[in-house]
């Protein structure tokens, strides 16, 4: 994958202004970075605070298969740039988090145009809490300054993670197997007790027993297993 990163600065959010470059005719592979959002938002419509010293990009991609594991392959790539170049000891949570310990320090948001049954492109939005300072309502979430004790290089981190970002995208394409198993082996969902709250409202629980070829969390109930596309998680105790 070639890379053309834009820088555009302090913008309300990089899945618009990506998804605005895409329009103009930007080609796959375009990369906008925001120095900080004032309307960052993640899965659901959620705020996603931005100020600077965080990592805040869209990327343009133009998949031809495996759509429903582009979050998941993304998450991947965070995880791993986080343990591999951080020391820092990363977990995934179905179906977009990125954890250090129980709290968040990152999230993905794919967003994909279709036409007639195809992609016609995916914005894969990644947000990392690098340097930045979190607000005080948030005591779920972390930053990587918190858990190191020390800043990150934002420009090297930017650099690994499109390497990796790269070679899953690829790796997505050719052996989708192997972003299944690599996200399995970084839950920290599977085999867990947890909660669902799906988009009409329903709340399913059960034992998280593993996901799909397409992504779908695979939930045992005690009357059988369910799949569940899409939801909001949270682990239950008995």
């Amino acid at each position: 994958m070639q890379w053309r990163i834009r820088r555009p600065g302090r913008i309300p959010s990089t899945q618009e202004a990506a998804r605005a470059f895409f329009e103009a005719g930007s080609a796959e592979g375009t990369v906008v970075i925001a120095q900080a959002q004032t309307e960052g938002r993640g899965r659901e419509g959620r705020v996603w605070h931005s100020p600077s010293g965080g990592l805040y990009m869209t990327a343009v991609l133009r998949p031809v298969g495996g759509v429903g594991l582009i979050p998941l392959m993304a998450g991947v790539a965070v995880a791993e740039t986080i343990i591999v170049d951080l020391g820092v000891e990363a977990r995934l949570k179905w179906p977009n988090d990125v954890l250090v310990g129980k709290r968040k320090v990152g999230g993905i948001l794919a967003e994909t145009a279709w036409s007639q049954g195809e992609a016609r492109h995916t914005l894969l939005g990644i947000g990392v809490n690098l340097n930045n300072q979190l607000p005080p309502d948030l005591p779920e979430a972390t930053t990587l300054l918190a858990e190191l004790g020390e800043e990150v290089d934002i420009e090297q981190f930017l650099y690994d993670l499109l390497e990796r970002l790269g070679q899953r995208f690829r790796l997505l394409e050719r052996k989708p197997s192997r972003i299944l198993d690599a996200w399995r082996a970084l839950s920290s969902t599977l085999g867990r007790r947890v909660e669902v709250v799906v988009d009409s409202g329903e709340k399913i629980q059960g034992v998280a027993v593993d996901i799909d070829q397409d992504g779908v969390l695979l939930l045992d109930t005690g009357c059988g297993r369910r799949g569940i596309v899409s939801g909001s998680l949270k682990e239950r105790y008995r």
